[in-house]
């Protein structure tokens, strides 16, 4: 789904039209017909009240995975000293998106930091091969991991990409800022013979794509109310 940034705004009517389409690289085709579109747009909302809006930084929210051509996204722009929020929707795979203003203020939004907790415990286990990881050992540092993170601020974390297999998630690396906390913490877990395993297992699987990863859930309070 292409993320574009500016769009031209109708107050009067509420509908959004996206500038972009007519500076990107498109065949000339397309080009052209995006350009008339335009015309057509500024035409049937003459005299009204038109404004240019950009998209604000942070994730979209969606109700089916984000590859999805049907899919429904919800995201916010800003007017001036204003907040919208806009809901990009299309009837039909052959219908071009429609954009237009979530009515009311914008909600408020929900997320949630998560690990995986099998891939985890398979991870570190085969970490450890050929020597074998006493269980409570692998439970204890998967406690230990989902406590640090409760209270991650969701904002704070620099997501990396989208997960293409659910709506509103993405990976993010395990925070820097835990790592240390993390290592110094698994001294009431492990052996000091165990440690030095422990922190090469925490250093190559601290990436998004690591088994430390965090998954960042998003939800929109609106939808789902």
């Amino acid at each position: 789904m292409t993320r574009l940034q500016t769009f031209l705004l109708c107050r009067s009517c509420e509908v959004l039209y996206p500038l972009e389409l007519t500076e990107i690289d498109l065949p000339e085709a397309e080009a052209q017909a995006c350009a008339e579109d335009l015309h057509v747009f500024r035409c049937e909302h003459r005299g009204h009240e038109l404004e240019v809006v950009r998209r604000l930084p942070g994730a979209s929210t969606y109700d089916r995975p984000v590859w999805d051509p049907m899919a429904t996204e919800w995201f916010r722009v800003s007017s001036g000293q204003d907040t919208l929020l806009v809901r990009s929707w299309r009837e039909s795979i052959d219908e071009p998106r429609r954009r237009k203003l979530q009515p009311g203020p914008p909600p408020s939004e929900h997320s949630s930091v998560e690990v995986d907790p099998a891939l985890l415990r398979r991870a570190l286990d085969r970490h450890f091969f050929p020597h074998a990881l006493r269980a409570r050992k692998l439970e204890q540092f998967l406690a230990l991991v989902q406590e640090l993170i409760q209270d991650v601020d969701p904002s704070s974390l620099e997501i990396s990409f989208d997960d293409v297999e659910h709506a509103n998630a993405s990976f993010a690396p395990f925070p820097d800022e835990l790592c240390d906390l993390l290592l110094l913490q698994c001294r009431a877990i492990f052996d000091e013979s165990e440690l030095q395993r422990v922190a090469e297992f925490i250093d190559s699987n601290q990436s998004a794509v690591g088994a430390l990863a965090v998954r960042v859930y998003r939800q929109l309070a609106a939808l789902t109310a």
